[in-house]
């Protein structure tokens, strides 16, 4: 292994402004992104044309129409929906209509004397008894159920069809078109099958993201964590450890553990300038008491280096009054014992 020198800095409470200003210790420079609380991008499922574009320079409630995709063919599609009840619901009709007549009879051959009852049948034919009429029932009550039950289905089918046609809202927040909308609002605007053409995003919150994988660095309360991105122009964006989760990684494959840090609501439009922005976030550590940060390339001169198996035991043995808190990429934390 090769560790480094003896050559430290050594850090009061009072000092840290030196090092990381008021975030706490640096613990490394780690790739993030910045992210809205939610965000989900519509794609064509088929070839048309899109109408129904709405003004996107403000805030969009949610169930709001955003787009819509071969409005005439969806209406079409209702008409058709429409036209196919009306006719099963005549078939069931006239099915329920022909079991009540069958029903009634039936009551009427009940109600007879038994010495009456053998001249309403016909010779051969098994006489009906309660049980038939219990029978005619529940048939009665089986139709219209199925009558209800087909009417619901086809109406839920079709409704799911339309809801992937008609684009709403599905929170309240910010709506990006994918492509270029014509100067003429009578203008086709035709898309392919497939083509993403709508990212739409939950405001209510943005993170700066960032995955960290070291034991040492999972280990610690991440509630002491913060983070900072430099910006152009002397600005930066900040954010506060908010939750963490296991999430795939980009491949798919594998995955790995998200930190989200919350950014402030004053900087919210700034944030949304940058989604999906990739950057270099400065992730900061608060450490209580007396703070030493020892670089691993000046440990590594230290002459217990060579016989050292790690750096954490090489930093107790070089600084004995002190423990360590966190090992992380290029330097190690440590506290007063």
């Amino acid at each position: 292994m090769h560790l480094s020198s003896v050559y430290c800095i050594l850090f009061f409470p009072s000092a840290f402004s030196a090092f990381v200003e008021a975030d706490g210790v640096l613990l490394g420079d780690y790739p993030a992104e910045i992210v809205p609380e939610q965000a989900r991008i519509f794609s064509a499922k088929e070839t048309g044309r899109i109408t129904e574009l709405i003004d996107v320079s403000g805030r969009i409630p949610r169930d709001t129409i955003i787009a819509c995709l071969n409005r005439e063919e969806i209406d079409q599609k209702q008409r058709e929906i429409e036209i196919e009840l009306i006719r099963d619901s005549l078939t069931k009709r006239d099915e329920i209509q022909k079991l009540e007549e069958q029903k009634a009879e039936l009551k009427f051959y009940l109600s007879l004397p038994l010495a009456q009852r053998k001249y309403e049948t016909q010779p051969g034919d098994e006489p009906p008894t309660e049980e038939t009429l219990k029978e005619i029932d529940e048939r009665i009550d089986l139709a219209r159920r199925e009558k209800e039950s087909t009417e619901k289905r086809k109406k839920m089918d079709f409704d799911k069809l339309r809801d992937s046609y008609i684009i709403r809202m599905p929170f309240n927040g910010r709506v990006q078109y994918n492509f270029t909308i014509p100067e003429d609002p009578d203008a086709p605007l035709e898309i392919e099958a497939g083509q993403s053409f709508i990212t739409v995003c939950d405001d209510s919150a943005f993170y700066i993201t960032l995955a960290l994988g070291q034991t040492e660095m999972t280990q610690l309360p991440p509630e002491k964590m913060s983070v900072t991105v430099s910006l152009s122009e002397g600005k930066t964006l900040s954010g506060v450890f908010s939750h963490r989760r296991v999430e795939p990684d980009r491949s798919g494959r594998n995955t790995q553990l998200m930190y989200s840090f919350r950014i402030p609501v004053q900087d919210h439009e700034l944030a949304y300038s940058l989604i999906s922005s990739k950057c270099m976030a400065q992730l900061f550590y608060a450490v209580d008491g007396e703070t030493l940060v020892v670089k691993k390339d000046e440990l590594n001169l230290s002459p217990r280096a060579a016989a050292a198996q790690s750096w954490g035991r090489l930093a107790e043995e070089v600084y004995p009054e002190y423990v360590v808190v966190v090992v992380a990429a290029d330097s190690i934390v440590m506290r007063k014992k």
